[in-house]
């Protein structure tokens, strides 16, 4: 059985690295990316190589919220969680009509995304 794999695309690298080293001690494949637009890029190279997106909200040149409806543009089933500040402007309800199946507060702690990423693929 393959591993999950899992496209973790964010602006601050120490969040990044923080997220990718909790995706593998809960046993996990991570691909990272620093940049919105590269991340997409990522994606859009092998979209059927990833079973989850998790993305910033707030990023420069494109935001979270954007970017999510472009991967779900190219691919519809692909569960993708955002992870936001507690100050900005997101509701549930937007990110739902946009197909985001979560939305994490940072600080991320290991037990938030543990819970997260098992809820979006065992619901997708």
């Amino acid at each position: 059985m393959r591993s999950i794999k899992i496209l973790v695309i964010d602006d601050d690298p120490v969040l990044v690295k923080l997220i990718s080293e909790m995706l593998d001690i809960l046993g996990y494949k991570s691909v990272t990316s620093t940049s919105s637009s590269e991340g997409f890029k990522l994606f859009c190279d092998t979209p059927d190589d990833f079973d989850l997106v998790i993305t910033d909200m707030s990023m420069p040149e494109m935001n979270g919220d954007i970017l999510a409806g472009r991967i779900i543009s190219i691919r519809k089933n692909i569960p993708i969680i955002l992870c936001t500040g507690f100050n900005e402007n997101v509701s549930e309800k937007k990110a739902k009509s946009i197909g985001i199946c979560d939305i994490v507060l940072k600080p991320v702690n290991m037990k938030t995304l543990s819970d997260a990423v098992i809820n979006a693929i065992t619901n997708r």
